[in-house]
């Protein structure tokens, strides 16, 4: 068995009826670049 477990957050959501101690939560962040976020306004505003 591991000693420790590692997830995400959207994982852990899943996991919480069953969590132990050793389940660990690694928060991810989304970094977005701004040319992306332009293409995607333009597409929205389609």
């Amino acid at each position: 068995m591991a000693d420790v477990i590692v997830m995400t957050e959207k994982d852990a959501v899943k996991c919480q009826a069953f969590a132990q101690a050793n389940f660990w939560v690694l928060p991810v962040n989304a970094v977005i670049k701004d040319d992306l976020i332009t293409l995607i306004m333009n597409k929205l505003r389609l």
